[in-house]
C-alpha cells in the first residue's frame, strides 16, 4: 500500500533550522539573516500537514502548489492549508521572507480562540495569495519578531499561550482580508456541507486506489449527480475534478518525495499499467509524467 505521506513532516528534514520553535505546535522560519532555511526542500514536492503563513518582505519566490506555478512577490502573503503539495522552486537574490508553520491542533485552538469553526475538510488542499500594504507587512513582522523573542526564552512557561495570542491577531487579519463570508460561514450542520467534508475525507483515504465518482457516491450513500452538485456548491469544482487532482498530487509526491519510477507509481495508485497511468496524467495535466 501507499506510504502515508500525511505523516511525513517536511519541516523536520535534515538541514531544516527554524528561527524559533515550540515543537509540534508552531515553527518560525525566516531568511532575514541571509540564510535560506528552506534549502533542503527546494526541488522536492512535499505534502504539508501543517498550515503555513508566509510573508514576502523583499524580492519574490517561485513555488509549485498543487501542481500550479505560484509566484509570491514583495508585500504579498501566501497561506497554505493542510494537505497542500508544495515545491519550493527558487527565489530572487534579494528575497526576504518570514513564515509561520502551525500544526493542526494549534490551528484548531486558534480558531477556537477567535470563535470560528475550523473544519479541516473545508480548508484542506487550498491556498491563497494576496497583496498587503507595506505598513501591514512591517506590522506583522514586528509581531513575528515578538513571538520569536518569546520562543527563545526557554525559562518562560507561557510561550504557547503568548504565541497564540499574537497569532490570533494575525489570523483575524487574514480572514478579514482574504476570505469571504461564504468561506467562513458554511453551516456545519448543513447536510450538503457535511457531505462535502466527508467526500474530502474519503479522498484522503482512498484516492490512491479509487478514481470513480460512483465509488465515492456509493461510499456516502448518495448519487454521483448529487455528489457533483455538492462539490460545485461548496468549491466551484465537480467531483471528478477533485478526484483527478488528488491522484495527480499523490503521484507527484510519490515521484518527488520517494523517487518512485513510473512503473512503481502506477502500481501504488492502482493503475492497470504504466501506460494507463501516463495517459491519465497527461489528460489531467496536459503533459506526461517525467521519467
Amino acid at each position: 500500500m501507499i506510504t502515508d505521506l500525511h505523516k511525513i513532516d517536511a519541516f523536520k528534514a535534515n538541514g531544516m533550522f527554524p528561527s524559533a520553535q515550540l515543537p509540534n505546535e508552531i515553527l518560525l522560519f525566516d531568511n532575514i539573516d541571509g540564510r535560506n532555511p528552506f534549502l533542503p526542500l527546494v526541488a522536492r514536492a512535499n505534502k504539508l500537514w501543517q498550515t503555513t503563513i508566509y510573508f514576502q518582505l523583499e524580492g519574490e519566490a517561485s513555488l509549485r502548489i498543487n501542481n500550479k506555478d505560484v509566484i509570491v512577490r514583495k508585500n504579498q502573503l501566501l497561506i497554505t492549508h493542510e494537505e497542500c503539495i508544495v515545491e519550493f522552486i527558487n527565489a530572487t537574490d534579494d528575497s526576504k521572507f518570514y513564515c509561520y508553520v502551525i500544526y493542526p491542533d494549534t490551528m484548531q485552538d486558534i480558531f477556537t480562540d477567535i470563535h470560528l469553526n475550523y473544519n479541516k475538510s473545508r480548508f484542506s488542499y487550498s491556498y491563497k495569495v494576496g497583496d498587503m500594504s507595506k505598513e501591514n507587512v512591517e506590522y506583522f513582522l514586528d509581531i513575528y519578531e515578538e513571538i520569536k523573542r518569546d520562543m527563545q526564552m526557554p525559562e518562560y512557561q507561557y510561550q504557547l499561550n503568548y504565541s497564540r495570542y499574537f497569532l490570533n491577531i494575525v489570523y483575524v487579519y487574514i480572514i478579514n482580508k482574504f476570505y469571504s463570508d461564504a468561506d467562513m460561514q458554511a453551516d456545519p450542520s448543513s447536510r450538503q456541507y457535511d457531505m462535502f467534508c466527508k467526500f474530502m475525507d474519503a479522498l484522503n483515504k482512498h484516492a490512491d486506489s479509487e478514481r470513480s465518482v460512483q465509488f465515492y457516491a456509493n461510499l456516502l450513500g448518495i448519487t454521483s449527480k448529487y455528489l457533483s452538485f455538492v462539490c460545485l456548491q461548496y468549491s466551484k469544482r465537480n467531483a471528478s475534478s477533485w478526484i483527478d487532482e488528488y491522484v495527480v498530487a499523490k503521484a507527484r509526491a510519490l515521484q518527488n518525495v520517494h523517487h518512485y519510477n513510473i512503473k512503481r507509481i502506477s502500481q501504488e495508485l492502482n493503475f492497470i499499467s504504466p501506460s494507463s497511468f501516463t495517459r491519465f496524467f497527461k489528460r489531467v495535466t496536459g503533459a506526461p509524467p517525467t521519467k
